[in-house]
């Protein structure tokens, strides 16, 4: 999911949530459906990059999407020169 893409669905969801006058007859249209939407939902949580104050190594973290896999850490850190 792209950072254009999840704007896109936060306005969206924005303005499911707070639809205000019933009888104004606004609608909101979803550029993709539902289960699309999810699964970049989904791709987009599953990598997470974590660095610790005073480190120079990141922590790459891949969460697991099915309850019976691993999660999985990596250590990354600078090339040496």
């Amino acid at each position: 999911m792209t950072s254009d893409e999840f704007v896109e669905l936060y306005d969206c969801a924005s303005d499911l949530v707070h639809v205000g006058n019933p009888y104004f007859g606004t609608q909101v249209y979803l550029r993709l459906r539902l289960d699309q939407w999810l699964g970049r939902i989904r791709r987009l949580l599953e990598w997470r990059g974590v660095m610790l104050l005073h480190e120079t190594e990141r922590l790459i973290i891949n969460i697991a999407s099915q309850p019976t896999e691993a999660v999985q850490c990596l250590i990354a850190g600078p090339s040496p020169t």
